[in-house]
This record gives C-alpha cells, structure tokens and sequence, in this order.
C-alpha cells in the first residue's frame, strides 16, 4: 500500500513534458533567419530548431521551408510540421506522395500520418 502511494505521489509531482518549448518574445523569429543562410546546413538546423516550438508558432515558416532547394531541409520542414500535427502542410505532403523520390514520399506518408484527419488520411489510402 506504502509502494502504490509512493508511486502515485511521484507520479502526480513529475513535470509535465511538453513537445515543444518557447524561451522567450521574438525567439522564433530569430531562429527563422536561419532559413535564409545561403548554407543548407545553417537552414536545416533553423528547421530542427524550429521544430521544438508549437507548430502555431513556426507553421509559416516550416510550410515556406518545404520548397527549400535542399532536400535535407524539405523534409525536416515536412517531419517537424508533421509531429506538430500542421493541418496547414497537408496539400503539399499530398503532393508529394506523387515524388518520384522514394524518400520524399515516405516523409510525405510519415508526416500525414502524424497529422491524421479525414484529408490526409484519405491520401495515403
């Protein structure tokens, strides 16, 4: 009985974890400049960085990120937007299930299905 209240107790104490973060006004913003780096490599870690925040938060520039000229960045943007659940992103993960890049299409399938909803679950059926 000790052991189950003990538990219970740390249970209910433990933090909360959430998805995504914010640290303060304006950090978003700063972490998107990255996308403009003429770096892939700086633009992609702009998107992975991104992609800790609420998607409400980065939508926009995630969703502008999936026409990057890298693929690397294309499909961070496609994952992030998708584990944030971006119903926005779904016309454009659509099309890309018609890719001839294998890849591309299983990101595409991948973030759909972290999306969910009628819409992107009718595409990948």
């Amino acid at each position: 009985m000790k052991r189950l209240a003990f538990v219970l107790a740390s249970a209910l104490a433990a933090p909360q974890a959430y998805a995504w973060s914010f640290d303060w006004s304006g950090r978003v913003e700063v972490d998107a400049q990255g996308l403009k780096d003429t770096d892939a490599d700086k633009r992609y870690e702009a998107v992975v960085e991104l992609g800790k925040y609420d998607v409400t938060l980065t939508e926009k520039y995630l969703i502008a990120a999936l026409r990057d000229p890298s693929e690397k960045v294309q499909q961070a943007a496609a994952t992030a937007l998708g584990n944030g659940g971006s119903l926005a992103a779904v016309p454009a993960l659509i099309d890309w299930l018609g890719d001839p890049d294998p890849k591309t299409r299983a990101v595409a399938a991948e973030a759909l299905g972290n999306i969910g909803g009628l819409e992107a679950t009718t595409a990948l059926t």
